[in-house]
């Protein structure tokens, strides 16, 4: 057997490599291919390599028609001959094709006896197919799968080979059946990878469980299901054509769409369809009629023009570039690990065009889960509990897709709702309560000396931060690079709040480099409350090779304006179009955003027209043509002095004739212009030409777009257009064609041009590569974040890029990552200048003047889009951004705000979000930059402006609906509504933005639910007891371990929160029902005990300690009155679950053994107007904040203002709120006259 095996390797390496010999034909070279793949299909010693090698030359010659005459030239036996060869020799190697251990007389693998498997010929299987996939599997492929993850039952082993053989005698619920154990393997040990053979395996088994799921008839909806069914073939079987054309015709044949739902899923299948597999394919059956219905069905639902439905191949061309792109930046989204939710609300303005009336409805659920998930993510005080409902939703509605039937759904929502499941993970695990550590590693250096010898050590050190408010003690850092062989960990013993302190991590050398690595960093931490914390990062490295900068680089990314063709990147198609309409000898107007690339593509046109042409051209920016007095002649004679320079330029000597513009009267220029320009016109040889342009022509004056002299330059300009030698080029920015259209009539034969962002990450990938390709290399994932940041957006990539260039030579790094795009990103949101963005708000007709009314409302717009859709950029409603606008500008009216919000539209700056009421940021670097400079630059605006108010204290609706989620009080849902009702009688903005931060802190830190008191604080309560010294007097029960000697003493009044807390403290402490005893009767229960007494006097709060002090000071009495022997024999234990302060915990002089103890002390940070409590951002909006609570306080509490005890407690209970909270939060009263609404009233 060893021999023939060698023998068979060796012949099937002869084959593979006989297919490049000279003088075969393609299908004499296609069936040795052809041969070869089987061969090494059924070796035990090929490898996984070899086969697909052989595979993917068998993949490149196919196409071509074959007989049996190509293979008895080529192997001297028929096709059917040679497959009867290798058919034996697969069944006497038997499973060794596998794993290479079974030998031949081994009895064949039997089914068990029920088993429903029944026999089926036996195929060959594929060489590509294997579920033996690499470590470790990819996630967001995993969670592609069409089964539910827990709805798979494993039974006999699995067999790919017989699920093989059964789907191919199309069986399809016996080979699902055959792959069932393995199926319920799915997760972190089993799983996809993103290799090439993997995923063609996975879609294999992703289309034998929809077949199975419609054998069965467990699909939800056929057409779906047959739909998804043509998508996985066309990935895994894309040369099986009988098999793909049978499961189209089952999926879009004879479709009958006689209602808008029937309608609208036909269009979506058959679109789905076409731009996967062509719709020469999918659309061969459709007749005439059939394909008319259709590209009408097609018209309506994707919006197309009536140029596109004239044929079934423009529509599909059409169509087909809007399916990939929605489903590329889904696709591209969950891998940049953006925002789930943010990447469904923008799939919801075209992806959902793709999906029937079913998959629209799970899309929007998944949506709205997917944003509740991220609001709990992004609150501050979110429990465990709301985290983990949340994560419950979206595993279930994950299910959902399962069972969908939908390819789609699955193949690019689902890996975002991974995501948005990584993402609640990721915030449980470092989800503290009061005590919040918070660590973050970096590298100090990224050159790392990978490609040390073999078996040396290295160190890679890293720098840790603690930017939370505890200690993090017992830090380990783990440092994982599987490729490396990298797995190494280092420790500190604690880590202070706002410290960093430096760690080295050991490496031993594995001989193999990489010149880029991606490190796994693992940090794992505890507290002193014992909760335990790890955060996952991926930091970027390199090998410590020699350093490719020189110290004389320049950065090559300029913001100034290009002339060089070479530079110039993305515009082809508008340097094509524009040099198409000169060569036809018309003009035209160049329009478009400014900053967006229109004087270097003009600049690069003009020189290519002489460079190519040998035409004349120039460019004449209107900043020098216009005079002080900016009158019509100026121009006009400026423009024919760059006339007559480029002709002079360009045609010599012809020229010499020509006399210099006389500049007679500037008022009356038309005449001596007109006689000029006749003698040019004569001057010139037959073939000449020349181009000038107007640069900046949106920057006219008002009086020369309307008005005599307006109507005199545009009547010249007319007769200049007319000269069969000359082109003119006007530039300007997206408001000029409403100059243009002012004076339509005399300009109505220059021909528009609009030169937009880049709509290609092409174009983009360009400008940053080709300026850098001697430095850095650009990973996909970065070009695809910064086309993503700068909505390709040329100059604010340029700006962006120049920042990581910069970056990129500090750190000595070459390789580009997407988190340097976003640190770059970061920097420019931090310092970039207002210069770069004041056009955004400040252009108009009028010009651009930051200073107008018009500029200073339209910006307060635009920040407040990106204020309200917070760090997330989520769409903001209108209504709430003309409030907060009106906040800045307080004389602001709404039809100001209207026509603001309108202008931006109209200029594409903001669009439409996925619903008509709600507003996005184009260019999201833009609404970044808003957050930080631009909203500091904003501020200086504000304050020199009569227009505008400069504050920052902004409190937005979805400011208070974060607030308000799962907030309850007294068994009450507490609204928004409320709150803001709340927060309005503190009269205006400046003041109630203070009471909104001591709001903020109370809920998201300070507030406690039965749920976290009894998950959380009890716990630590009882942990907290079980260090006491006390525990060493403690008896237990033989049995149940009961405590014998133990007593709850009862206190507090029938209806209030200790009675609660002394039912859970029984359980917890082990402390039965009738040890819980009122202190009148402990004399008589301690009196029936041998051994020592333990007390507790415990409740669920201590605020300034006065409630507990006096129920300790009557136990004492009590126990001093049973005597000296029992004052020695009686323990003390008292404390709470939740303490404001250490010092507030009861202590009675005395000899009584007392201990006391807490779960949480809140400490300082729950003191709003103490030093130390971070509630408010500077000392003079701290002593604000106290004289007002001080003031309102002493009307509703006259000798408590600021609460018992005098400290403002920011804390509250889901069932009554303390007294040493300010009043202003509890108390019923008047305040000034007027009613004060407490938002929190006290019950007891």
């Amino acid at each position: 057997m060893p021999g023939r095996v060698r023998f068979l390797y060796r012949f099937g390496a002869h084959l593979k490599t006989s297919v490049s010999q000279s003088g075969l034909s393609q299908s004499q070279r296609l069936a040795i291919a052809m041969s070869a793949e089987k061969l090494f299909d059924v070796l035990p010693t090929s490898s996984s390599a070899q086969r697909a090698g052989a595979a993917a030359i068998r993949r490149r010659l196919s196409g071509v028609e074959m007989d049996d005459s190509d293979w008895r030239s080529t192997l001297g036996l028929s096709q059917a001959e040679f497959s009867e060869v290798i058919n034996q020799f697969a069944r006497e190697l038997g499973d060794r094709r596998r794993n290479g251990t079974r030998h031949r007389s081994d009895p064949p693998p039997q089914a068990p006896k029920n088993s429903p498997r029944q026999q089926v010929r036996v195929h060959p299987t594929p060489a590509w197919l294997t579920t033996t996939f690499s470590t470790p599997p990819d996630p967001l492929v995993s969670a592609t799968a069409n089964w539910p993850s827990s709805g798979m039952l494993g039974g006999a082993p699995s067999s790919v080979e017989r699920a093989w053989s059964a789907f191919r005698e199309n069986k399809y619920g016996q080979a699902k059946s055959e792959l069932s154990d393995q199926l319920s393997l799915l997760g972190p040990d089993w799983g996809p990878t993103s290799g090439a053979d993997a995923l063609r395996t996975w879609n294999w088994i992703r289309l034998v469980v929809e077949l199975a799921a419609i054998e069965t008839g467990e699909a939800t909806d056929l057409r779906r299901s047959w739909t998804s069914a043509c998508e996985y073939l066309q990935r895994c079987l894309p040369d099986d054509a009988d098999l793909i054309d049978s499961t189209v015709e089952k999926a879009i044949g004879d479709f009958v769409a006689n209602d808008l739902a029937s309608t609208r899923a036909w269009s979506a299948y058959t679109a789905r369809l076409v731009a996967t597999m062509g719709h020469e394919t999918v659309l061969a059956a459709y007749t005439n009629k059939q394909k008319a219905e259709l590209r009408s069905a097609w018209s309506a639902q994707y919006d197309l023009s009536q140029a596109d439905v004239r044929s079934t191949a423009a529509a599909a061309s059409s169509i087909a570039p809007k399916y990939k792109r929605s489903t590329q930046k889904m696709y591209l989204s969950a891998r940049d690990e953006t925002s789930p939710a943010r990447a469904l609300r923008d799939g919801s303005h075209h992806f959902v065009q793709f999906l029937d009336e079913f998959e629209g409805s799970l899309f929007r659920e998944c949506l709205e889960i997917a944003e509740d998930a991220e609001r709990a993510v992004g609150i501050d005080g979110t429990t465990h509990r709301d985290l983990l409902d949340r994560r419950t939703e979206l595993v279930e509605v994950r299910s959902m897709l399962a069972r969908s039937g939908s390819a789609l759904l699955l193949d690019f929502v689902s890996p975002l709702l991974q995501q948005a499941i990584a993402h609640i993970d990721s915030a449980m695990i470092r989800l503290g309560d009061s005590s919040r550590p918070d660590l973050s590693i970096r590298l100090l250096s990224a050159k790392i000396p990978f490609s040390a010898a073999e078996g040396s050590e290295y160190q890679i050190r890293f720098a840790v931060t603690n930017s939370g408010n505890a200690v993090a003690e017992d830090v380990v850092l783990r440092v994982r690079e599987a490729d490396l062989g990298i797995d190494s960990s280092a420790r500190l013993t604690s880590l202070g709040p706002g410290s960093q302190s430096d760690i080295a991590v050991t490496v031993v050398a594995s001989g193999t480099a990489k010149r880029a690595v991606t490190l796994t960093c693992e940090t794992q931490w505890s507290d002193a409350l014992l909760q335990q914390f790890v955060k996952s990062q991926q930091v970027s490295a390199e090998d410590q090779m020699p350093v490719a900068w020189a110290s004389d680089d320049e950065n090559p990314f300029s913001l100034g304006t290009i002339s060089e063709p070479g530079r110039l990147v993305g515009r082809a198609e508008d340097l094509a179009r524009l040099d198409a309409l000169l060569a036809g000898r018309a003009s035209a107007y160049i329009t478009g955003h400014k900053r967006v690339g229109k004087t270097s593509l003009t600049r690069v046109l003009l020189r290519a027209a002489r460079d190519s042409r040998g035409w004349a051209g120039s460019l004449l920016p209107l900043g020098r043509a216009l005079g002080p007095e900016q009158l019509a002649g100026d121009l006009v004679f400026a423009l024919l002095d760059e006339i007559l320079d480029a002709a002079r330029e360009a045609y010599g000597g012809v020229m010499a004739v020509v006399p210099e513009v006389a500049e007679q009267d500037v008022s009356n220029f038309a005449r001596a212009a007109n006689r000029w320009l006749r003698t040019v016109s004569r001057a010139l040889p037959p073939e000449a030409r020349v181009v000038v342009a107007i640069d900046d022509f949106d920057e006219l004056p008002p009086h020369l777009i309307r008005g005599p002299q307006a109507d005199a330059l545009f009547l010249f300009l007319r007769s200049l257009v007319d000269e069969p030698w000359l082109n003119l080029i006007v530039v300007g920015s997206e408001i000029l064609p409403s100059i243009i259209q002012a004076q339509a009539h005399k300009l109505n034969q220059v021909v528009p041009v609009s030169v937009t962002n880049f709509a290609s990450r092409v174009s983009t990938a360009e400008l940053l590569e080709s300026p850098t390709v001697e430095r850095l290399e650009w990973i996909s994932e970065a070009v695809d974040r910064a086309h993503y940041l700068c909505a390709g957006n040329p100059y604010y990539e340029t700006l962006l890029a120049q920042r990581l260039w910069q970056n990129m030579r500090d750190t000595s790094r070459s390789v580009v990552t997407a988190s340097d795009v976003d640190e770059a990103a970061d920097a420019v949101a931090r310092e970039a200048s207002d210069s770069h963005f004041i056009h955004l708000w400040a252009d108009s007709a009028a010009g651009l003047d930051h200073t107008s009314r018009s500029a200073i409302v339209t910006s307060a717009v635009l920040r407040s889009v990106a204020r309200c859709g917070g760090d997330a950029l989520a769409p903001a409603a209108i209504d709430e951004v003309a409030r907060v606008s009106q906040s800045w500008i307080q004389t602001a009216t709404t039809e100001e705000l209207t026509q603001s919000i309108a202008s931006l539209k109209s200029r594409e700056i903001v669009r439409t979000g996925p619903s008509g009421d709600r507003l996005l940021l184009s260019i999201p670097l833009v609404g970044v930059w808003l957050l930080a400079a631009g909203g500091r630059a904003l501020d200086g605006v504000y304050a020199t402006s009569k227009h505008a108010t400069a504050t920052v204290r902004m409190i937005t609706d979805s400011d208070l609906v974060g607030l308000a989620k799962n907030l309850r009080y007294g068994g009450e849902q507490v609204t928004e509504i409320r709150l803001k009702a709340w927060l309005e009688q503190f009269g205006g903005n400046d003041r109630q933005y203070l009471a909104f931060k001591m709001l903020r802190r109370m809920i998201l830190d300070g507030y406690f639910t039965t749920t976290r008191l009894q998950n959380t604080e009890l716990p630590r309560l009882v942990t907290a007891v079980g260090k006491l010294m006390v525990n060493r007097s403690l008896v237990r029960e033989a049995n149940s371990h009961y405590l014998r000697n133990a007593f709850l003493i009862e206190h507090g009044v029938a209806g209030d929160s200790t009675q609660g807390t002394l039912s859970s403290l029984t359980k917890a402490l082990k402390i039965k029902k009738a040890n819980v005893i009122r202190p009148e009767v402990l004399p008589e229960r301690a009196r029936a005990l041998d051994n020592d007494v333990v007390l507790f006097l415990l409740d669920d709060y201590c605020g300034s300690g006065t409630h507990l002090t006096k129920e300790l000071e009557k136990l004492t009495d009590i126990v001093m009155g049973m005597g000296e022997d029992w004052v020695e024999r009686v323990h003390i234990v008292v404390g709470a679950c939740v303490v404001a302060d250490e010092a507030d915990l009861p202590s009675v002089p005395g000899p009584i053994h007392i201990e006391r103890v807490g779960g949480t002390f809140l400490g300082e940070r729950f003191r709003p107007f103490s030093p130390g409590s971070g509630v408010f951002d500077t000392a003079k909006e701290r002593e604000d904040a106290e004289m007002m609570t001080t003031s309102i306080g002493k009307a509703l509490v006259p000798n408590n203002p600021l609460g018992f005890g005098g400290r403002a407690l920011l804390t509250l209970f889901e069932f009554n709120c303390p007294n040493n909270v300010a009043p202003v939060f509890w108390k019923t009263g008047s305040v000034s006259g007027t009613a004060w609404i407490p938002l929190f009233e006290r019950a007891v």
